[in-house]
């Protein structure tokens, strides 16, 4: 994680590049997602966009807000909707394109339709485990509304490697505290967009790497992303999100700041 002074540092950097480069300008929350915005500008056939990695929406945010310092550069910031999900896009943010699930992994996995890749005897025991899965999340959900830190644990503390019992009874036996069931039933709809992104994912991996499987993986859940960009089926998430991108770069611009205002370097 960034310290205070490292996070200001990297957003004076980011704007004096926007403020001093020719070209567009893409900026997006996680440097470990550039290849998948790489991969969707190509496929766009956008040229000459330079991708930026804030590291961190918080960062991506503070660049933002600091836009009127470069309003003559075509720039277009993308977030992951994160929980503005449950409780919608702030207005002072309404420029800023977001992905239609939670995260733009959340995007990627369901435009591909990743759960193809399971074997017929492994679909009752992947729901068990989205359901594990979807019960934590809830709670989580419900500690960031209620102004409460939410937890950063190891994805096998959150979602047991193996299990012989359901969710609800692992939660009571461990006293775990209960999410609403409406909240629950609310993400279980549409959790392949409701759900973290990088949790289905890493739930997949654990399916497709396991021992006896008809075709094994041997592969790992950011590798997997990839796998699902090559699908070859329109993704409409991707394509809505990279087509909303395009249009942002192709605004008019405004003329630069005046001297006194200029970006500082």
């Amino acid at each position: 994680m960034l310290s205070r002074n490292n996070k200001t540092h990297k957003i004076d950097e980011l704007v004096a590049i926007l403020c001093n480069s020719a070209g567009s300008h893409l900026v997006i929350e996680d440097p470990q997602n550039v290849d998948i915005y790489q991969n969707l500008v190509e496929r766009r056939g956008i040229s000459g966009v330079k991708i930026h990695a804030s590291e961190g929406r918080e960062n991506l945010l503070s660049v933002y807000r600091r836009r009127a310092e470069f309003t003559h550069v075509p720039v277009a910031f993308v977030a992951n909707r994160n929980m503005w999900l449950f409780e919608g896009i702030p207005e002072k943010y309404s420029e800023v394109i977001c992905t239609g699930g939670f995260s733009i992994e959340n995007d990627v996995y369901t435009g591909a339709k990743m759960e193809r890749l399971l074997e017929p005897h492994e679909t009752s025991k992947h729901r068990q485990m989205l359901t594990f899965a979807i019960m934590r999340f809830a709670f989580e959900v419900e500690k960031f509304h209620s102004g409460l830190s939410t937890d950063d644990l190891p994805f096998e503390e959150i979602v047991p490697i193996d299990f012989s019992e359901p969710a609800e009874g692992f939660y009571k036996r461990h006293k775990l505290p209960s999410p609403d069931p409406t909240l629950v039933q609310y993400i279980r709809e549409e959790y392949q967009l409701r759900l973290r992104g990088e949790w289905l994912f890493q739930i997949l991996v654990r399916f497709l790497n396991a021992h006896g499987r008809t075709f094994r993986f041997n592969i790992t859940a950011h590798s997997l992303y990839h796998i699902a960009l090559s699908m070859p089926e329109s993704n409409i998430f991707l394509d809505g999100l990279i087509e909303k991108v395009e249009q942002k770069l192709k605004e008019p611009k405004q003329k630069p700041l005046s001297e006194n205002q200029s970006c500082e370097d």
